[in-house]
């Protein structure tokens, strides 16, 4: 599996997903109206970068902590409108691309970023108007976050 696109898991009843390192792009509208979600957990490793969101990308989903991995490499527009998310972790050491258009406002939600680049994210383009930015272990705790 490369890519997961166009609404893909929209309207479908999962709880939980792992998503393979494989994939390069889960992009539009993928889990919209997914009202059982509570987990997505991307598979840690792979050398393919990953651009998620655009258009509603959770909306109507009880989803409150997603994790990203490393290989993060874009975040499109409307990731988080109309979502539950309240914690993100990105393990990414080097900010990915986070375009404008929020839909709803970042300052809402906590960052969470790898251990010496809580500064690197204030100082990147639209990451610095998050509700925290906290540094975090990955190599402690890389899924089980709290």
């Amino acid at each position: 599996i490369y890519n997961i696109a166009l609404s893909f898991f929209a309207n479908t009843k999962i709880s939980s997903i792992v998503i393979p390192k494989s994939v390069g792009l889960a992009y539009s509208r993928v889990f919209n109206n997914c009202t059982n979600l509570t987990s997505i957990i991307f598979e840690d490793g792979g050398d393919v970068p990953l651009h998620i969101g655009k258009d509603y990308w959770l909306e109507n989903t009880p989803l409150s902590v997603l994790v990203l991995p490393a290989r993060t490499s874009k975040i499109d527009n409307y990731w988080r409108r109309g979502s539950n998310i309240q914690k993100l972790y990105i393990k990414a050491t080097v900010p990915p691309t986070l375009e404008c258009g929020w839909g709803d406002s970042p300052d809402e939600c906590d960052l969470y970023v790898p251990v010496g680049c809580r500064d690197i994210y204030r100082k990147a383009s639209n990451w610095s108007s998050f509700k925290s930015i906290t540094e975090y272990d990955f190599d402690t705790n890389p899924h089980n976050v709290k």
